[in-house]
């Protein structure tokens, strides 16, 4: 069940995402504030690999797909993307874009919200892009505290993270994007209600196979979660943000 909405406060949605919605609910009727100067799209060669940069001046994106751009400017896992057609997840682009000049006193969290709305007003142009905001019922799982102490221990340093491939290595990391991570992994919405503040460092890994597999040792995902880092996963009905892909076209390259 799909229910669109005009304002997106709801449960499980992250706030801090800017967008212009008008009262149909259609998401990018108006001109954005922040545009990019410059912007280069052309189509990738096969076999080209995927790279994104979104540096203070500049935007870098290799091996992109409409879809991961529209999730990734707004906030959205692929998941909560609804009604994209076919090209739209398989046709590729490489696009370098120039951003306006820095301020000097932008800080990295004003500076990420700038950055993805210079991509939303590229796609606005440069693809046509026209969304619908609402909300959609479904499952979400539940990351929580167990009744046994956590085991996870505090950051040192902050030198990364990787993720995918069984295994989510981070050196300093928030239960908010321990639950980011784990929602690309499982194809579903996880809800951080660990009530743990703080930044953390663990080293998690898990089978990738659906059962615990006999030739590594490991064990499933939510069975990893619970053993290496005193933490469970439930599943609960949820409620969670969704866009509708109302119309595209595919980008003129330069």
């Amino acid at each position: 069940m799909v229910v669109w909405k005009t304002v997106a406060a709801i449960s499980f949605i992250s706030a801090g995402t800017a967008m212009t919605t008008n009262a149909q609910g259609l998401v990018d009727s108006k001109p954005h504030e922040q545009r990019f100067e410059v912007i280069s799209i052309k189509r990738s060669a096969p076999g080209d690999s995927f790279a994104i940069r979104p540096n203070p001046d500049n935007f870098v994106a290799l091996n992109v797909t409409l879809k991961y751009l529209i999730g990734y400017s707004y906030d959205v896992h692929d998941f909560q993307i609804d009604d994209a057609a076919g090209w739209q997840s398989s046709m590729h682009f490489d696009i370098h874009a120039k951003s306006e000049v820095q301020k000097q006193d932008e800080s990295r969290t004003l500076k990420e919200e700038r950055i993805k709305e210079e991509i939303r007003s590229m796609l606005t142009e440069r693809f046509a892009l026209v969304v619908r905001e609402g909300t959609k019922k479904t499952d979400v799982y539940s990351l929580h505290q167990l009744k046994t102490k956590n085991k996870l221990l505090p950051a040192e340093k902050n030198t990364g993270y990787s993720s995918g491939m069984g295994q989510i290595k981070c050196t300093s990391s928030s239960m908010q994007h321990l639950a980011t991570l784990l929602s690309e992994i499982l194809d579903m919405f996880v809800v951080d209600q660990t009530s743990l503040q703080g930044q953390y460092q663990f080293d998690l890994r898990w089978s990738n196979q659906a059962v615990a597999s006999s030739e590594t040792d490991l064990p499933d995902i939510a069975t990893a979660l619970k053993e290496q880092l005193g933490l469970g996963l439930t599943r609960t009905p949820g409620v969670v943000k969704s866009l509708a892909v109302v119309s595209a076209s595919v980008p003129t390259e330069n």
